[in-house]
């Protein structure tokens, strides 16, 4: 075809403009490696052909009981009966023998159930038997879509406005975990008769081996066997769970099984792979009748343990830097290893010490709220987050002292536990001191924190790698990032990730620089994205200095993903916490050449935000309530503004739950000039009630005598003034220690910190320190 000379260059642009992008993809692909083009191949390949095969019908006859291994003498009855060809008797003594079994143990008894069940909050129970009676009414709630109702039956492949993650959802059956305790509670029939409703319905109209996402994910099947294993013990008392519900069920997770294990994905090292070896590790511990359990068992759990000392950093954080996936993580660990313990089977001693790191991590980095800030793909809930690490971990742990007040256990938690911890754990003192501060140098996140209950204040600073090197598709470009939290309020937050089902164009904001807590140049994103998973060139991070002491902290650090622009900028971000007050947020861009540079603050979603014309100076929060105030730093004016709920192009937008997106106010502060450049911001929070009354100004840092002159961007100074102190701050960048005057004082620290106590007084602080 011939295009005109107007068409022509548009259609050049458009193909060269994917062979870059689909260019792009395939180095990343090829530089991973033989040995994963190898397995990702071989996954490839099974998975091509499953797809293929034909839909099989249920295991009739004797090929359901050629799956047991009826050698087994608990199963002589069964045998009997199978040699005998009396496969309905057959059934009958397999219902039987679940109905009796002691051995192995799950997370409660048949006869603990109700203890168990009176140790739940009964403000849990009553939301979870409000939950069931929807379900009884076939109405679904996921992912912040408004309720599904079906009148006809459940769709088991419904997509609300083409939500897959809703789909996903729904096929994970987290309802029948909720059916099965509203039963525990009430011993009502009718719970027991719409899971076994809903369980003949999906298995009839979902046969294995089919190109749903039922079975195409094998995620998904690995999931599934987590929620039908609760179900399982949960219902196999009730006078509905007969023996047709029971070798349906059964027969059901031998499809489960056999599916995992044949398409774990090996390629994908990340949260998949260890999550699916952990369901198939679990299948094959609780049913060792099962031919094939001794493999899964055995397969499960070695993947498990070299996936633990693979993804988790020494320090605790999980590979991915995802704080839904460490949480995520942290809680099927939990799960496995209760459940190992509960049956006698050793759990290795670093598995459980690296579990015990990921609980550390999670209470340190948890807001003094009890909520996560959504550092990459997160979300503030999610189906596969069903146990809370920072109140179960610490329970099994045996660790009474991570026993933090506002910390409560889930009711998932105490059917984890069972009675007995549940009682221990209830009998401990919640504390109610501040954690301090810390740095997670191997994961990449750094904490400074001060105070007491939810009156704290709280910074965190995401130091991370793009994601988890080998598969990063679930990272932002979001080096340096902040989230800040105080006086009961997160202020600047983290967007969180919305939804993988959503628009490229919505993904990738998500996911990009624009989307976060840090300085825009060019309006590029740090990291190249390539379509809505994967990412060329990632920002690498160095950190350059952490200092935590009584009276502030300091964390100094930069990152390189500017550094491909022409000509190239270094974003170094220096955050200095004055405890207990306030924040100094320094960003220097090193560099040549003119750029636009944008330093953004996002505000949690339905905060009031304005902005001062001229000196930039923004307020974030009602006045009756407490408030942020960012106050620039400046000998000029200041370009600032406020962004809310744009579409083109997109900013101003935050999900802190999984598939929401809600507007949400950025203050924008623009420079436009050569580099290097210097935004110094001051974050000072105020309590309800109180007026901040806090002034920030440029403070002028000379050269003492004989010193040289040096570049304005090497040298800090900033003078904080309330009614109360007047603060001095000075931080010095440059390449060595040198000589330096300002407000009457002269030294050579690389960090001074002043205080004056107002009126006018003597100074009651002063701390110098030599960086290095």
């Amino acid at each position: 075809m011939k295009y005109s000379g107007a068409l022509a260059p548009k259609r050049r642009f458009e193909m060269r403009a994917w062979a870059s992008r689909y260019g792009l993809r395939l180095i990343v692909v090829l530089g991973r490696g033989p040995a994963y083009l190898y397995t990702y191949g071989r996954w490839r390949l099974r998975r091509w052909l499953r797809r293929r095969e034909r839909p099989t019908p249920g295991l009739s006859g004797s090929s359901f009981f050629d799956r047991l291994d009826l050698a087994q003498p608990a199963l002589a009855a069964i045998h009997q009966a199978v040699k005998a060809g009396e496969f309905g008797s057959a059934t009958s003594e397999v219902w039987k023998h679940y109905q009796g079994r002691r051995s192995p143990s799950f997370f409660f008894t048949p006869t603990e159930m109700p203890t168990v069940a009176a140790l739940v909050d009964p403000r849990l129970r009553a939301a979870t038997l409000r939950r069931a009676d929807d379900v009884c009414q076939d109405i679904y709630l996921f992912r912040r879509v408004p309720p599904v109702r079906f009148e006809a039956g459940v769709d088991w492949r419904c997509r609300p406005d083409g939500n897959v993650d809703w789909n996903w959802d729904l096929n994970r059956h987290l309802d029948f975990a909720t059916l099965g305790r509203a039963y525990a509670y009430t011993r009502d029939e009718r719970y027991a008769l719409k899971f076994r409703g809903l369980l003949l319905d999906w298995l009839a109209h979902n046969p294995p081996r089919t190109s749903s996402s039922s079975w195409s994910s094998v995620f998904e099947v690995a999931f599934r066997i987590n929620t039908w294993l609760w179900a399982f013990h949960l219902f196999r008392g009730a006078a509905a769970f007969d023996a047709q519900v029971c070798r349906a069920m059964l027969e059901g997770l031998l499809r489960h099984g056999q599916v995992l294990d044949s398409q774990l994905e090996l390629h994908a090292a990340n949260n998949h792979l260890l999550l699916e070896a952990k369901a198939l590790a679990m299948l094959g511990l609780m049913f060792p009748e099962f031919r094939q359990a001794g493999r899964w068992r055995r397969r499960g759990l070695a993947l498990v343990w070299r996936e633990v000392r693979e993804q988790v950093c020494p320090d605790g954080v999980h590979g991915e830097r995802v704080t839904h996936y460490q949480r995520a993580i942290a809680g099927e660990l939990l799960e496995l290893l209760i459940l190992l313990d509960n049956n006698g089977q050793p759990v290795p001693p670093d598995i459980a010490a690296a579990l015990s790191r990921m609980v550390e991590f999670e209470l340190w980095i948890t807001k003094p709220d009890g909520l996560v800030p959504l550092f990459g793909d997160s979300g503030l809930d999610d189906t596969h987050i069903r146990f809370l690490p920072t109140a179960a971990g610490p329970a099994w742990l045996n660790r009474p002292e991570w026993k933090l007040a506002g910390l409560a256990l889930s009711e998932a938690d105490a059917w984890l536990l069972g009675s007995e911890r549940v009682r221990r754990y209830n009998s401990w003192p919640a504390h109610d001191t501040c954690l301090p501060s810390r740095a997670f140098a191997q994961g990449g996140y750094y904490v400074m924190r001060q105070g007491q209950g939810m009156g704290a204040a709280y910074l965190a600073l995401d130091a991370a790698p793009f994601g988890y090197p080998p598969v990063p598709g679930h990272g932002h470009a979001d080096a340096l990032n902040i989230e800040v939290y105080a006086h009961g309020q997160t202020f600047l937050a983290d967007p969180g990730g919305y939804a993988n089902w959503a628009p490229a164009a919505w993904r990738n904001y998500f996911r990009g620089t624009a989307a976060h807590n840090t300085v825009l140049v060019d309006g590029q994103d740090q990291s190249i994205l390539l379509g809505t998973r994967w990412v060329y060139r990632p920002a690498q991070v160095a950190v350059h200095q952490w200092l935590a002491t009584p009276l502030f902290d300091l964390v100094d650090a930069s990152h390189s993903g500017y550094e491909r622009l022409v000509p190239p900028v270094r974003h170094r971000r220096q955050v200095l916490f004055v405890k207990p007050d306030y924040w100094i947020v320094i960003d220097i861009l090193e560099g040549a050449g003119e750029h636009i540079y944008e330093l953004l603050f996002h505000a949690w979603p339905g905060l009031p935000v304005t902005v001062c014309p001229g000196d930039g100076v923004a307020h974030l929060g009602a006045p009756e309530g407490p408030r942020l105030w960012l106050l620039p730093v400046a000998e000029g004016p200041v370009a600032a503004d406020v962004v809310y709920g744009e579409t083109n192009p997109i900013q101003g937008w935050a999900a802190p739950y999984s598939g929401e997106k809600l507007p949400a106010p950025v203050v924008r502060y623009r420079h436009t000039g050569p580099a290097p450049v210097q935004f110094c911001t001051v974050l000072f929070p105020s309590p309800a009630g109180r007026p901040a009354g806090v002034k920030a100004g440029v403070l002028d840092v000379r050269p003492s005598a004989g010193e040289a002159a040096w570049p304005a961007v090497e040298v800090t100074g900033v003078q904080i003034e309330t009614e109360a102190y007047r603060d001095t701050v000075v931080v010095d960048r440059g390449p060595s220690p040198r000589r330096k005057t300002f407000a009457g004082q002269a030294s050579q620290a690389r960090l001074v910190y002043l205080r004056q106590q107002l009126p006018e007084g003597g100074i009651a602080l002063q701390q110098e320190y030599w960086l290095g």
